[in-house]
């Protein structure tokens, strides 16, 4: 007797019927986990929340700010936000999946024109939440550059323009102030420094390993380095925000004066 095949036509629709039958069903029960609901106000119990209100207690709410805010988007707004290679392809599925991640955590909706909105009106949104007089600082970010000075898309985490977040926070200065961001070694460096803090900028972003800096005081990085040091340190009143790590984990940095790599709050190395 000729055996019968293992998997006949019909059997085979009925397993792919039946896995889609228990898909659809294991997503109805994932979704309210995985998908950010999005509730456009603070849950009533926890704005009643008798431990909220203590955290709140003898502090000035106008001195009070969140100074890591990433903006995120896809600039279909014409934001000039640029997403990098490994942000939007499949072929980097931990990175891809990040940047959906921070969509979905953000609500940025799909539709065409609505990505940078929503994610931005939804930091709007969230900060509704906090007492009056409480702000957020909002990162601008940006490219890779090489050791010429020249950005180098290909190694491009994503890129948010100092106009961008600068828009943001004119828009709606009772919630939203922002952080420039200059890589130090741009042959225009210096100029674009002065301009972000003549135009509001609170503090200077920098992530050196995604960046493509070195903020170590050796002979490679200083000639870059020490004039952002002076110039910040003379004439602007500013911060600058640094995250040392290639995990992007780490520390962040804010002082009155420049503190990032080795630099102390006294200005010097």
């Amino acid at each position: 007797m000729e055996n019968q095949p293992l998997l006949t036509r019909r059997r085979f629709l009925l397993l792919l019927a039946g896995s889609a039958v228990t898909g659809t069903a294991s997503w109805a029960l994932a979704k309210p986990v995985l998908i950010n609901p999005c509730r456009a106000a603070i849950a009533p119990d926890l704005a009643a929340s008798p431990w909220l209100h203590k955290v709140w207690a003898g502090l000035d709410p106008a001195q009070v700010w969140d100074c890591h805010v990433h903006l995120a988007g896809t600039g279909d707004s014409g934001s000039g936000f640029v997403i990098g290679p490994q942000l939007s392809s499949c072929l980097h599925p931990v990175q891809y999946g990040q940047r959906l991640f921070y969509m979905n955590a953000g609500c940025a909706q799909n539709e065409a024109g609505q990505v940078d909105r929503s994610y931005a009106a939804r930091l709007l949104n969230l900060t509704e939440a906090l007492p009056p007089g409480c702000k957020v600082l909002l990162f601008a970010f940006d490219r890779f550059h090489d050791e010429t000075g020249q950005p180098r898309d290909e190694h491009l985490s994503f890129y948010v323009p100092d106009r961008y977040a600068r828009q943001l926070a004119i828009a709606h200065p009772s919630r939203f102030e922002w952080a420039a961001s200059i890589h130090p070694y741009r042959p225009d460096g210096l100029d674009a420094l002065h301009s972000a803090v003549t135009g509001g900028a609170r503090a200077v972003k920098w992530l050196p390993s995604a960046m493509g800096m070195d903020l170590l005081p050796h002979r490679d990085a200083t000639p870059f380095i020490r004039p952002w040091q002076r110039q910040t340190c003379r004439s602007l009143s500013t911060a600058a925000a640094s995250r040392r790590s290639k995990e992007n984990t780490g520390n962040i940095s804010i002082t009155r004066s420049v503190y990032a790599g080795h630099w102390t709050p006294g200005c010097g190395w």
